[in-house]
């Protein structure tokens, strides 16, 4: 084989390579396509198994499923508790921070199931500056009855504003709630809140010595990222 020839077989040969990668390209993002106008088309199915599974596998998709939002927000007016809070989560996942997703996701914050208002309100906290329109109603959200809406609403209203005073003082409040899964989400937003936090610190230090041990430990990380030299000093270096 020639070197001329040598050169136009590997031309060739890289040629139908790039074909065959093109051609994947466009057989994929064609299923991935179809996919995603079935799940939209099943969000108003009849059956509301297949309406949540339909928002839920949508959620996962994230920003790509977004030709789907419209469907999502009307969804939010479901009469099936499970199927707004899986809307609600979709639409977090999404990203869409457009009037229409938001005014829904602000308008969920006062549905009548604390589940729909605490994933509205973490949907929020994913949108975070943007979703400054939902300020006043995350405010109020912070006297909500149930303890998981009034910790994302902080979390929401930390994450949009930047703020902390009023977050820490729910979030600090929180820590003593019964429900475990409360308090390891209070201790981890007030270490992520960082030392802007310090206001926490005797709670965080309590929390510490919680029963549970992710709450222990998400307690633990929290010191060590408001306050690293009482950290060490408590925690030294376990």
């Amino acid at each position: 084989m020639t070197s001329r020839t040598a050169i136009t077989h590997k031309l060739i040969v890289a040629g139908l390579a790039m074909l065959m990668f093109v051609s994947w390209g466009l057989w994929t993002s064609s299923r991935e396509g179809r996919r995603l106008e079935r799940l939209t088309q099943q969000l108003s199915d009849p059956d509301k198994v297949t309406r949540a599974a339909a928002a839920e596998e949508l959620g996962k998709l994230g920003p790509p499923a977004k030709s789907a939002v419209p469907a999502l927000v009307k969804l939010l007016q479901d009469k099936d508790e499970k199927v707004r809070v899986f809307a609600t989560t979709a639409l977090g996942r999404i990203g869409d921070t457009s009037a229409a997703p938001l005014a829904g996701l602000t308008g969920a914050l006062i549905d009548g199931h604390a589940t729909v208002r605490s994933a509205a309100a973490l949907a929020l906290s994913r949108m975070g500056p943007a979703a400054q329109t939902a300020i006043p109603a995350l405010t109020s959200a912070l006297k909500d009855a149930d303890a998981r809406v009034r910790v994302y609403a902080g979390e929401a209203l930390w994450r949009i504003t930047g703020e902390v005073d009023d977050v820490v003082e729910v979030l600090v409040e929180a820590l003593k709630s019964p429900q475990k899964d409360v308090r390891y989400v209070a201790a981890s937003t007030l270490g992520r809140i960082g030392p802007l936090a310090d206001g926490a610190l005797p709670a965080i230090v309590s929390a510490i010595y919680d029963d549970d041990v992710d709450v222990r430990q998400a307690a633990s990380d929290a010191l060590r990222l408001i306050d690293p030299l009482a950290a060490e000093a408590l925690l030294g270096t376990r």
